[in-house]
């Protein structure tokens, strides 16, 4: 899957009304709120996560390995915040003004902030994947059905503009900035979960405390769109052995500590959960089992 038919399923539910109805206006609102929800959710347990290995470089026992990783995380902080700084001022810019849809393609087709958007997309994948040799083998599948796979390609910037900011409404621009920033915040959190996990004791042991960790890249969905789901666990080892199963459905860990899945989702629409149960052995042999569920929305 690459950027295009990954980005085309949100648009696709709520463009097939070329007036841009009130309900499609509402529906896409409640985008809106529901992206900047994850986000912000998202954002604090990727704080959590750096605050946890910037401690490790005070621990005898994984100073070590804290010290080769930590530097990595935080370019990876770095290259996130600048994406998100510049989607915002994109949202800021295209939210000051008019409300009408000639605003919307003026800012991204007239003054180039389309190709210009996809350029950024393009070459956060690039860097952030470029931070360790590890990561890129790990994640360059993965981030292709999140930002994009033709690296550089003039035809397809301009492809990305005329598909998602041409003759929408603002909002419904807004929403897309928003999913963006949503997927940004998803990778970072992969990336700096995986530099977390690098940070393991020499001495066998390596986590003080378990913090589950799940992100999923949609809320609002056509139905039958996959849906990727991250679930893992922060100070994770492989002798604690993690089990995961997603929707009833074992899911094998596909690197250090973390699996990724994608969910088939309901052709109903309204309202779905999906229940995530994930397990694991302790440093003192107890079991510890922990139960979550994520939600999304199937557009009627």
């Amino acid at each position: 899957m690459n950027l295009f038919s990954a980005l085309a399923s949100f648009i696709f539910i709520f463009c097939s009304c070329a007036d841009h109805s009130k309900n499609e206006m509402a529906v896409f609102r409640s985008a809106v709120e529901a992206f900047n929800v994850s986000s912000k959710n998202i954002f604090e347990n990727n704080q959590f996560i750096y605050e946890s290995i910037e401690e490790k470089l005070m621990d005898p026992a994984t100073t070590q390995s804290a010290k080769i990783w930590y530097p990595k995380a935080l370019v990876i902080r770095e290259l996130s915040s600048e994406l998100i700084k510049y989607l915002d001022g994109l949202e800021n810019e295209l939210t000051t003004g008019a409300n009408n849809n000639d605003r919307v393609s003026s800012l991204f087709e007239s003054k180039g902030k389309g190709e210009e958007l996809y350029s950024k997309l393009i070459n956060y994948k690039n860097e952030t994947l470029a931070v360790d040799s590890q990561i890129n083998a790990v994640f360059r599948k993965n981030t292709v059905s999140m930002l994009g796979e033709s690296d550089g390609d003039g035809n397809k910037s301009k492809e990305f503009t005329s598909l998602y900011f041409h003759n929408i409404s603002v909002i419904g621009a807004q929403a897309m900035l928003k999913k963006l920033a949503n997927n940004v915040r998803v990778m970072e959190n992969r990336f700096v979960l995986f530099c977390h996990n690098q940070t393991h004791s020499f001495r066998g042991c390596g986590y003080s405390e378990e913090m589950p960790v799940i992100t999923q890249d949609n809320y609002f969905i056509k139905g039958g769109t996959p849906i990727e789901i991250t679930a893992g666990i922060a100070s994770y080892t492989p002798m604690a052995g993690l089990s995961v199963s997603i929707n009833g459905r074992k899911v094998a860990s596909e690197n250090y500590g973390t699996v990724f899945y994608k969910l088939k989702t309901s052709l109903e629409p309204g309202d779905h959960v999906v229940p995530i149960e994930m397990s694991y052995y302790k440093p003192d042999g107890s079991k510890l089992s922990i139960t979550r569920k994520i939600k999304y929305t199937v557009a009627e």
